[in-house]
């Protein structure tokens, strides 16, 4: 055991009695919430007292883990309200036990067997699959109060050893613990984030053990529009030289042993049948070039194929084979890449599948110098075009990836292993918006607006949405006048035209804004762009601590023609803008014709990461931008 390399016989005892059955306990007066020091309560909606993990690894496919959490929850905000256990055919829940105390430490509720269910592990998307949970809530009003829970669970198969997830934003630590032991041939790397603490180790004759300990962590307040998680919460990693799942034997020691396993698993399950090979080579018979066959066989997939998730066995990993999708017209993210790589075989095309963590923002972005998997999804690439395939989408464009697995570390799978690579990041070219807008205007401030606007890319990956969970034309109507900051719009038209070879469409609306410009006396107060208006401004915030990441460029584009009433002239037109900053830059310009004014604007912001400190520079180039956009020209009536 790594108990006797606990520095001092105080830790020792603590140590021992943290590992004891919770049946053994009744009152907790060291649970007392006065206990915690003030500096721990800063930031906190909870403060874990004491969490003991223990990982036992009897070989490279069998493993006991253990852990025993004691945490008070402050307030209603605080996560720990619930526990999840997962279980499966390769995992079993040995022990569950939990209580639940006051303020002061009193027992209040001995959670019973009858108060723990068994539940699906249902994601919302999965069709199939053998993992199972039992969930405890651990719900109390009268805040704060104190949950323990101790569980211990046995693993017949296992490839990743459970993190060391030391806290979640807004948590304060007083004590946290990873214990890890392992047979003497299997080596074990780590990685620790905004931890600087080495583990004590211990050399037996079969076994090698490693123990970490950090202590007084202070809560980490989560922040919009933050760096990942990684980057601040205190976090361990492990990876195993060897590891065995199903019979299929891996080692994690580097991304090309890595992806030498998941290429044995999945070897020979990229074959289509011969009559699948004879329709791909009609579908592409006529087509010249590699990129034409690609988009053919894309497109096939998408009107032939449909997504659906399962996960069963190994099949987390492991692809149906080619013929299965063929057969059944679906698949997971695996197989449908599988079966796009399977068809573009047919016509000597090559193609890897990639890895990839899928989400607008990833937990931590894998590294070249650390091979443990962080993935959740599966692309296609093929490095002849430089092409990028997510082959579960039925109406994106071929080469198109979005915000969903862009601009982040992915592993292509070859027959040499794996090889870390970065998907590409999208430009302000394909981030656009461009709006061409018409406004008649009475002399009442009622106006009649039209507006042609041309998008690519996040608008682009928008409206796929809008037109998916919008499939009436009512419900268009309504949700695009939600979105709109035109006030009490009556919409006249409306006409979403998505390009399916490119991630560019055109949106076309009409509308009716009895009060677009406002009437005092003999002059009209109109706003230059009430259509398009900037409101991204962020909070008021003096104290930040995170540094602010803008994920993606993008550029907006508007030209603005703005019809007075013939009995008015204008009589003032704002300033000529101009504002350039690290941030992005804005230009604002106006011509006057008889009748008609002309606004020109441009918006441009750059994908950047802020440092904490310029975060009010940041806020001020939003606001200036925000005033800008709501700058207004001056009719008056003719003499």
């Amino acid at each position: 055991s790594l108990i006797e390399y606990l520095t001092t016989i105080k830790m020792k005892k603590l140590f021992l009695l943290l590992l004891l059955p919770l049946s053994m306990w009744a009152n907790k007066p060291e649970y007392a919430v006065k206990l915690i020091s003030a500096e721990l309560l800063e930031n906190a909606n909870a403060v874990i007292r004491s969490n003991i993990v223990e990982f036992d690894v009897e070989a490279p496919g069998k493993a006991t883990m253990k852990e025993r959490m004691v945490v008070t929850r402050l307030n209603d905000n605080a996560a720990y309200d619930e526990l999840y256990v997962a279980y499966s055919k390769y995992s079993k829940i040995l022990k569950l036990e939990a209580s639940v105390y006051d303020a002061s430490g009193k027992l209040i509720r001995k959670i019973k067997k009858n108060d723990i269910e068994d539940v699906a592990a249902y994601d919302g998307v999965t069709m199939a699959q053998d993992d199972r949970l039992k969930y405890i809530d651990f719900s109390y009003g009268n805040y704060p109060y104190t949950i323990e829970y101790f569980y211990e669970r046995s693993y017949s198969d296992i490839m990743l050893y459970p993190r060391w997830d030391v806290q979640t934003f807004h948590t304060a630590v007083e004590f946290s613990q990873y214990m890890l032991q392992v047979p003497s041939d299997i080596e074990v790397d780590y990685k620790l984030h905004n931890l600087d603490i080495e583990p004590k180790q211990k050399t037996e004759e079969d076994k090698t053990g490693q123990l970490w300990q950090a202590q007084n962590i202070a809560a980490v307040a989560r922040e919009s529009r933050m760096p990942e998680s990684s980057k601040r919460l205190a976090l361990g990693l492990f990876v195993p030289s060897k590891f065995e799942v199903e019979g299929y034997e891996g080692d994690m020691t580097s991304w090309k042993k890595m992806g030498q396993f998941f290429y044995q698993l999945n070897q020979g399950r990229d074959i289509v049948s011969p009559a699948m090979a004879a329709k791909v080579r009609e579908l592409t018979q006529d087509a010249k070039t590699e990129e034409e066959k690609i988009d053919i066989l894309y497109r096939y997939i998408q009107e032939n194929m449909r997504y659906v998730s399962i996960q069963l066995g190994i099949g987390g990993w492991q692809t149906f084979d080619a013929q299965y999708v063929e057969e059944n017209k679906f698949g997971d993210c695996k197989a449908l890449s599988n079966f796009m790589k399977a068809m573009l075989n047919v016509v000597d095309i090559k193609s890897y599948t990639a890895i990839v963590y899928g989400g607008r923002s990833v937990p931590y972005d894998v590294s070249e110098d650390f091979s443990r998997p962080m993935f959740n999804h599966m692309i296609l690439h093929v490095p002849s075009t430089n092409y990028w395939l997510e082959c579960t989408s039925t109406d994106s464009p071929p080469n198109y990836l979005g915000t969903f697995t862009e601009d982040r570390n992915v592993l292509l799978v070859t027959e040499e292993g794996g090889k870390l690579v970065r998907t590409p990041k999208s430009s302000p070219e394909i981030n656009f918006e461009r709006h061409h807008t018409h406004i008649q205007l009475n002399e009442e401030g009622a106006a009649q607006l039209k507006d042609e606007a041309a998008i690519g890319g996040l608008d682009y990956s928008y409206y796929q949405s809008f037109l998916k969970y919008n499939t009436s034309e009512k419900e268009r109507e309504k949700a695009f006048l939600e979105d709109s900051s035109l006030p009490l719009s009556q919409l006249k038209s409306l006409a979403i035209q998505l390009e399916k070879d490119a991630p560019i469409g055109i949106v076309k609306s009409e509308l009716e804004v009895p009060h677009y410009a406002s009437r005092s006396g003999k002059r009209l107060f109109i706003p230059i762009n009430l259509n398009n208006l900037f409101t991204s401004v962020p909070d008021t915030d003096n104290a930040r601590i995170n540094p602010v990441l803008i994920r993606n460029n993008y550029i907006e584009e508007d030209s603005i023609r703005i019809q007075i009433p013939d009995n008015m002239t204008v009589e003032s037109l704002p300033k000529t803008v101009n504002i350039n900053s690290d941030y992005g830059s804005y230009q604002l310009q106006f011509e006057a014709k008889e009748g008609e004014v002309y606004c020109f604007r441009t918006l441009q912001m750059r994908a950047c990461e802020i440092p904490a400190e310029k975060y009010n520079d940041w806020r001020d180039f939003c606001k200036q931008i925000a005033r800008k956009d709501k700058t207004k020209m001056v009719a008056v009536l003719k003499e």
